[in-house]
C-alpha cells in the first residue's frame, strides 16, 4: 500500500532533486558572469597596454626633444666669445668656460661659489644684487657696469646685459658679460686729458675721435669754438664750419635723435651736470654712424655755458650689443624651450604612472610622486 504523500508524487527524493537544479543553474549564471568580467578586463588590460605604450612613445619623444633643446642651448653658450652667466638666488647657477676665464676660475669653482658677491668688488656689491633682482612690469632686460673681483684679486670692469628667466621653476637671471677694462681706461684717459687744457693739441693727436668745445650762448644759439680735424670722420664738416654756428652739424643728425640731443644738452646747461649721450649722424660719406659724446659743463660770465670734452665714432660697437641682444634672446628661446619640454616629461610620467597604478601594476615613475 502507498501512503497518500507518495502517491501525490511528494516525497522527499523529489524536492531534493529541485534543489540541486537551482544550485546547477546559479552556478552556470555565475560561470558565465565570470567569463563575460574576464573578457572585460582582458579588453581593458588590452586598452591600457595600448595607452602606456603610447605615453610612452610621447615621453622617450619629449625627453629626445629635451636632450637636442639642451645640446643646442650648451653648444650656443660654449661657442660664445663673450661670457654667458644664470644666476639663481645670488649663485651662480650656470656660466660658460669664457665667463669662468673673465673672473680667473674654471667652471666647476665659479659654480661652486656660495655667492656671486665674491666676484664683485666690495663697493657695487649692493648695486649689484638690486640689479639682480627680477624686473617687474614690462622691463625684462637691464645693462649696467661694475667692478668685477677675479679670483686673483685682480680688479676688472665688466659690463652685461640680462633678462629674466626661469630655472627649476623658480625666478633666475640668463645674461651675457663683456671685460670692458681697456674701454674703460681708455676713457678715463681721454677725460683726464681733456681736463688739462694745456695739453688739448697732444690729446687731439692720439685719441680716437674727436676733441672739442661745445658753446651754449645766452642768447640760445650754439656753436663749436674748438674742434679737432677728426670732426670730419663724426659730422663730415670741417672745423670752420661750426666755429660760428653748429646748425650744420645738427642737421646731419638722425631726425629721431635731434630732439633728445638738443634736450640732454640743455638739461646739462641748467643743472651743469655732465653730458653724454648716444646718437646717430648720417654721413655724407660714410652714411649713417653711431656716435657717443662726453663733456663736461662750466658756466660763463656772459650766461653761456661752454662744454669740454670729446666725440667717438661707437658704430661697432652698437653693432656688437645688437648682435648680443640677439644672441641673448636666442639663449632665452632655448632655455624656454627646454623649460617647457621639461614640463611635459614630468606631465606623461604622472601619467604612465595613473594607467599603470589603474592596472594593478607599480609606478613605473616613483621619483615624479614625490615632486608633487
Amino acid at each position: 500500500m502507498m501512503s497518500s504523500t507518495e502517491a501525490n508524487g511528494s516525497g522527499p527524493h523529489q524536492g531534493r532533486e529541485r534543489t540541486l537544479g537551482e544550485v546547477q543553474r546559479e552556478l552556470e549564471a555565475a560561470y558565465r558572469r565570470l567569463e563575460e568580467e574576464g573578457a572585460r578586463r582582458r579588453q581593458l588590460e588590452a586598452e591600457l597596454e595600448t595607452r602606456v605604450a603610447v605615453r610612452t612613445a610621447e615621453l622617450e619623444a619629449a625627453a629626445a626633444a629635451l636632450r637636442d633643446s639642451e645640446a643646442k642651448f650648451r653648444a650656443l653658450a660654449e661657442e660664445s666669445l663673450v661670457g654667458v652667466y644664470l644666476i639663481q638666488d645670488g649663485r651662480f647657477r650656470y656660466a660658460n668656460a669664457t665667463q669662468a676665464a673673465m673672473l680667473g676660475y674654471t667652471t666647476e669653482e665659479l659654480l661652486a661659489l656660495p655667492s656671486i658677491v665674491e666676484t664683485v668688488a666690495e663697493e657695487d656689491r649692493t648695486r649689484v644684487l638690486e640689479n639682480l633682482r627680477p624686473p617687474t612690469g614690462e622691463a625684462r632686460m637691464v645693462r649696467y657696469e661694475f667692478t668685477a673681483l677675479r679670483k686673483d684679486g685682480e680688479r676688472r670692469e665688466l659690463e652685461v646685459l640680462g633678462g629674466v628667466s626661469v630655472f627649476d621653476g623658480q625666478p633666475a637671471i640668463l645674461g651675457t658679460s663683456q671685460d670692458i677694462t681697456d674701454r674703460k681706461r681708455v676713457e678715463t684717459t681721454l677725460r683726464q686729458r681733456v681736463e688739462l687744457q694745456d695739453q688739448v693739441g697732444k690729446i687731439a693727436a692720439t685719441v680716437p675721435g674727436m676733441i672739442c668745445s661745445f658753446q651754449l650762448r645766452s642768447d640760445g644759439s650754439t656753436c663749436m669754438p674748438f674742434a679737432t680735424p677728426a670732426i670730419e670722420e663724426i659730422y663730415g664738416l670741417s672745423p670752420e664750419d661750426v666755429r660760428a654756428d653748429f646748425g650744420p652739424a645738427f642737421a646731419r643728425l638722425h631726425p629721431d635723435d635731434l630732439e633728445r640731443v638738443q634736450r640732454t644738452i640743455a638739461e646739462s646747461a641748467r643743472n651743469l651736470t655732465p653730458w653724454r649721450e648716444v646718437f646717430r649722424v648720417r654721413h655724407p660719406r660714410k652714411g649713417e654712424l653711431w656716435v657717443e659724446g662726453h663733456s663736461v659743463p662750466r658756466k660763463q660770465t656772459d650766461g653761456g655755458v661752454l662744454w669740454h670734452g670729446f666725440v667717438q665714432d661707437v658704430t661697432e660697437r652698437k653693432r656688437t650689443e645688437v648682435k648680443l641682444a640677439e644672441q641673448l634672446r636666442e639663449l632665452q628661446r632655448w632655455h624656454d624651450a627646454t623649460l617647457g619640454r621639461e614640463g611635459r616629461i614630468l606631465e606623461l610620467k604622472r601619467q604612465v604612472n595613473e594607467l599603470l597604478v589603474k592596472a594593478g601594476e607599480p609606478p613605473r615613475y616613483p621619483s615624479v610622486e614625490g615632486d608633487d
